[in-house]
């Protein structure tokens, strides 16, 4: 495992749509390595003090559908992630909630987006093996942000009122 460089704002791959992981792939050792990878990047990289909620491939220049959002019950001491290749996401409800965020990729900048209260995501884990599960509260905007990450889309982009942007502390 490897703690890898986070690509920053600007970086063409964080504009780009991310490559689908065949299943029969996601158990080969290059696979298996970013997806350790991720895990140590995002376990040893705290995000304003605070433990990093989520990774997606492109922040460490892997454009693969593989994102992580942090485990239920995961803390600052113990960080755990739960890894989601290739998610789709369904939003049952249109509720949307403000989410104020900050993202590795950005550092250094704050802002508050609209995101859906809850989502329903299906994705394969590390063993391949097909998952699917209703994520609600901040795990479900963690997901949405690591998402939008797959299709080149960052939370900049989806602010709707630029005077919620500040610098906040790194």
């Amino acid at each position: 495992m490897a703690v890898r460089p986070i690509v920053l704002m600007g970086s063409e791959i964080l504009r780009q749509k991310a490559m689908a992981v065949l299943p029969e792939d996601i158990s080969s050792k290059p696979i298996q390595k970013v997806i350790d990878d991720m895990i140590e990047t995002a376990s040893q990289t705290p995000e304003r003090g605070f433990m990093t909620a989520g990774l997606a491939a492109p922040q460490i220049a892997e454009p693969l559908r593989i994102v992580l959002i942090m485990s239920k019950g995961s803390n600052q001491k113990n960080p755990s992630y739960d890894v989601l290749i290739n998610p789709e996401l369904q939003f049952p409800s249109s509720e949307l909630i403000d989410s104020e965020e900050s993202c590795l990729s950005t550092p250094g900048l704050c802002g508050v987006v609209k995101r859906y209260r809850e989502v329903q995501v299906s994705y394969m884990d590390r063993k391949a093996e097909r998952k699917r599960e209703k994520i609600t509260g901040e795990r479900a905007i963690f997901v949405q942000h690591e998402y939008d990450h797959l299709d080149g889309v960052l939370w900049v982009d989806k602010v709707t009122d630029t005077k919620t942007l500040y610098m906040c502390g790194s």
